[in-house]
């Protein structure tokens, strides 16, 4: 299986991220699981990237852990998952 395969068949990230139309609040940060692939610090380095992206109210919710290249896909909603088909149609 090539690698743009398994990228494309992978699972969406288990991410929640709520932008506020609200112009106060700021961005609230928690996570269920430890993200090691985030950095020493991943709440700094989860706000740099919203701001990066010009969202700076929002509510972010950390299922699973997932790097940073996960989490801006996530946020520019250009990735697509679904089952990678062969040459000859089936799955797999």
């Amino acid at each position: 299986m090539s690698s743009i395969c398994r990228m494309v068949t992978a699972r969406p990230i288990p991410v929640s991220l709520l932008p506020f139309a609200e112009k106060t609040g700021g961005i609230k940060f928690a996570a269920m699981v430890p993200l090691t692939k985030m950095g020493p610090d991943p709440g700094k380095t989860v706000y740099n990237i919203l701001h990066e992206y010009r969202i700076h109210n929002a509510d972010v919710l950390f299922r699973e852990d997932c790097s940073v290249d996960q989490f801006i896909d996530m946020i520019e909603g250009n990735r697509k998952y679904g089952a990678c088909h062969g040459r000859d149609g089936r799955a797999g």
